[in-house]
C-alpha cells in the first residue's frame, strides 16, 4: 500500500475533501488556467476547466479515479468546491503555496 494510508481515504491536508481528486492553478501564456487533478494507482491526469468547462471537467476526473475501484466521491460537494474555486482563487496564492511547500521540504522552488 502506497502513502500508507487505505485506497480512498482523503489526505489529511487535501483542499478537496476528497482523495485522488484537487484542484490546481497553472499559468499559462495565455493567463491563469485553473485543473482539475485526478491520481489514481501511480498515474495523474488533468483536465482544464477552460478546456472542458466546469462539471465535465470533473466527471472526467471523478471517471478517472474509479474506473480503477476507486470510491464514488461527492460530486456535488466537489462541484461547489470547484465552483468556489474558480470564482475566488487566485494563482498567486497557489503558488506562493508550491513555493512555501518547497522551501518548507528544502527543495529548490519549481515555479516561477
Amino acid at each position: 500500500m502506497k502513502g500508507g494510508s487505505k485506497v480512498g481515504r482523503a489526505n489529511s491536508r487535501t483542499r478537496t475533501g476528497c482523495a485522488g481528486i484537487r484542484f490546481e492553478w497553472m499559468q499559462r501564456t495565455c493567463g491563469p488556467m485553473l485543473r482539475v487533478v485526478a491520481t489514481w494507482s501511480g498515474h495523474r491526469t488533468a483536465y482544464s476547466v477552460e478546456r472542458n468547462g466546469l462539471e465535465a471537467a470533473l466527471d472526467k476526473a471523478i471517471a478517472q479515479r474509479i474506473s480503477d475501484g476507486a470510491p464514488m466521491p461527492d460530486r456535488d460537494d466537489l462541484l461547489k468546491r470547484l465552483r468556489d474555486e474558480y470564482t475566488t482563487g487566485t494563482i498567486s496564492n497557489s503558488l506562493d503555496r508550491a513555493r512555501n511547500h518547497a522551501r518548507l521540504a528544502g527543495e529548490p522552488a519549481r515555479v516561477s
